[in-house]
């Protein structure tokens, strides 16, 4: 990618590749119009890979649309949508009953900035919002779980995500599981162990 965050999908795909073959799960805070084949056989060659893909910033559904890599149809993407501080959906998520899975806080997060480029902070550091700031904190759970779990499946990780989700009127219809991350809920023995099959976009 360069320092305008734009890239090549072979140059995508490629890393998308490689970090499957060094960590059981992958985010992917990228975007753009699918479907895109280079993505999607990457995905199908890992499938014991979790990939975590942001669902989009323009405001718009995911279903019924090809979001790559938010929508390729695979049982080991888990698309997500921002939330602001309210636990409502931001204004400029992507969302979806079928096409987006979760929510997950996207909006004003403080992290890690370049100091060159288009996005840049002279400090590294500063406040950005985007469905690319939601996805990681997903990311981050599953490899939480997989930490205190190594011998969970990927699918079994995923659907734990799912079933613990906080459920938020402001989601309801908007995303699959009606609601937004819980770390607390999905790290929670007490909390049943059981999800929907997974969504797979069409």
């Amino acid at each position: 990618m360069d320092l305008s965050g734009s890239g090549s999908e072979a140059d995508i795909a490629d890393a998308m590749g490689w970090a499957a073959t060094h960590a059981r799960v992958v985010n992917l805070s990228i975007g753009g119009p699918g479907p895109s084949p280079l993505e999607q056989a990457v995905v199908d060659a890992h499938p014991d890979t979790l990939f975590v893909a942001a669902a989009g910033n323009d405001g718009v559904t995911n279903d019924g649309t090809s979001e790559s890599p938010c929508t390729l149809p695979a049982a080991n993407v888990i698309c997500v949508a921002s939330t602001d501080a309210d636990g409502a959906l931001s204004s400029f998520s992507n969302f979806g009953a079928t096409g987006v899975d979760l929510g997950a806080p996207g909006a004003s997060i403080y992290s890690t900035l370049p100091t060159t480029g288009q996005l840049s902070a002279p400090s590294g550091y500063g406040y950005l919002s985007g469905t690319s700031m939601a996805a990681p904190q997903v990311a981050g759970a599953a490899a939480l779980l997989w930490s205190e779990h190594p011998d969970w499946t990927m699918q079994h990780v995923r659907s734990r995500l799912l079933a613990t989700t906080r459920s938020l009127p402001a989601l309801a219809g908007l995303v699959a599981s009606n609601g937004e991350l819980s770390i607390d809920r999905a790290t929670d023995p007490a909390i049943a162990d059981t999800a929907p099959s997974p969504t797979v976009a069409s």
